[in-house]
């Protein structure tokens, strides 16, 4: 049967997953043996910052695999330093982080870089907070656990 927030048998996210999905406009569904990473290999710069090291190494081997400059933090400071020495093309960032929360991290790297596409991604997709970064210009929401094929087509999208 299908889990309405995760995914059902097939892989496929849930219905609260699909139209947080499609508030990325990336594609709810990816089928086997589709071509799930066009647009990747540009090089583009994409930095991961979580306190959680697992989910940084992770999401950093899947997207360098991808094509993709990846470099991780693991808090907000962390990150608004390599911010200051460099813009990204798109931040994804953990809303929830001890000393500096997703929000004022992305309040803080738009200044300095308002034309990098942040993503949130968090355990807590309905925490008001979540609602608070969308209002702030965060892209959209991604509800943890990430649902690797539908990101790697939202990056490939932000890319082209």
């Amino acid at each position: 049967g299908a889990d309405p927030v995760g995914q059902d048998h097939r892989g496929i996210p849930g219905r609260r997953a699909q139209a947080l999905w499609r508030g990325c406009r990336c594609l709810p569904e990816i089928l086997p043996g589709e071509d799930r990473c066009r647009g990747a290999g540009t090089g583009a710069e994409r930095v991961v910052v979580d306190d959680d090291a697992d989910t940084c190494s992770n999401l950093s081997d899947i997207f360098s695999d991808l094509g993709y400059r990846v470099e991780t933090a693991l808090d907000g400071p962390a990150a608004l330093e390599k911010a200051r020495r460099r813009c990204f093309d798109v931040a994804l960032l953990d809303l929830m982080m001890p000393g500096m929360d997703g929000l004022r991290l992305y309040q803080a790297v738009h200044k300095l870089c308002p034309e990098t596409v942040a993503l949130l991604i968090t355990g807590e997709p309905h925490h008001p907070r979540a609602a608070e970064c969308l209002q702030a210009g965060m892209r959209c929401v991604i509800p943890k656990p990430l649902d690797i094929p539908p990101l790697a087509t939202l990056l490939s999208e932000i890319a082209s």
